[in-house]
């Protein structure tokens, strides 16, 4: 996979605002090139947020004109939401879309597909979106095991920690 990344080859799911190419007999990547319907979805988030308007009213917008989410949810409690603030602030975040390469969270070079933010561009983004003042560590330990991964079998909610009696001895 490293040596793919290094060559800017796409890995994994498709990414929102781009279509793969293959070779209709061998089913090879030919090339990867921007979608003519997405890929104007993806830059006009970009602007909207470097023009200074939020992750929700961007997700709202989106969601009013009928814009197809990047991708479904599986969850059973989290479907039909649409775009979310925070499928906002993901995508933009994505170096995909500057037209480099990600392995294992470091970006490790130039992608073979077109960029669809420049990359000045992209990054200003990412300042504006997490500003470094405001940078928070993820380093804490987890109190409870499965916390925020575990569903409910049944109705497919978000199980969560709670005290039983609320601690009395009775």
């Amino acid at each position: 996979m490293r040596s793919n990344a290094e060559k800017g080859r796409p890995h994994g799911k498709k990414i929102y605002g781009y279509k793969r190419i293959k070779d209709s007999e061998t089913g090879a990547l030919v090339r990867v090139e921007s979608h003519v319907v997405q890929a104007p979805i993806v830059q006009e988030a970009a602007r909207r947020i470097l023009a200074g308007e939020t992750f929700y009213a961007v997700a709202q917008d989106f969601n009013e004109r009928g814009i197809p989410p990047r991708r479904e949810t599986r969850k059973a409690h989290r479907q039909g939401l649409g775009w979310t603030p925070a499928a906002i602030k993901q995508m933009l975040t994505m170096p995909a879309y500057a037209a480099k390469r990600q392995h294992q969270g470091e970006i490790i070079g130039d992608a073979i597909w077109p960029s669809l933010i420049e990359l000045d561009t992209w990054e200003k983004l990412q300042i504006i979106m997490s500003p470094p003042e405001r940078k928070r560590t993820n380093d804490w330990p987890a109190r409870h095991l499965l916390t925020g991964i575990a569903v409910c079998g049944v109705c497919g909610a978000a199980m969560r920690i709670g005290k039983q009696n609320a601690g009395r001895t009775e």
